[in-house]
């Protein structure tokens, strides 16, 4: 449960108060965990084991970096378990069609 894992880690490393609903940690890893309803906004993490934002992977991005392993080697995110490079990917696609738009 590479997701849960990380997350519990990051609440300890921060300090902060595990959730209300200690279940939802465990939803992190299944198939409902995977899909959120609204888009994250800049300052959701995206990558658990590193603490990195969705807003320092899109920063990374607009500087120039073009595959995952530039983000990962600019951000440290997906240096860890790898389970976020499948939503860096969106964001590196998504940056490009625009630009190229």
């Amino acid at each position: 449960m590479p997701r849960t894992g990380a997350e519990l880690v990051l609440l300890f490393e921060r300090g902060s108060e595990l959730p209300a609903d200690r279940s939802s940690l465990l939803r992190l890893d299944g198939v409902e965990g995977a899909a959120a309803a609204l888009p994250p906004g800049p300052d959701a993490t995206l990558c658990r084991c590193a603490g990195i934002t969705h807003g320092a992977v899109e920063a990374s991005v607009r500087s120039g970096c073009a595959t995952v392993r530039e983000v990962s080697s600019g951000t440290r995110a997906g240096t860890g378990s790898g389970t976020c490079h499948s939503e860096i990917r969106p964001i590196i696609e998504h940056h490009f069609a625009v630009a190229t738009a």
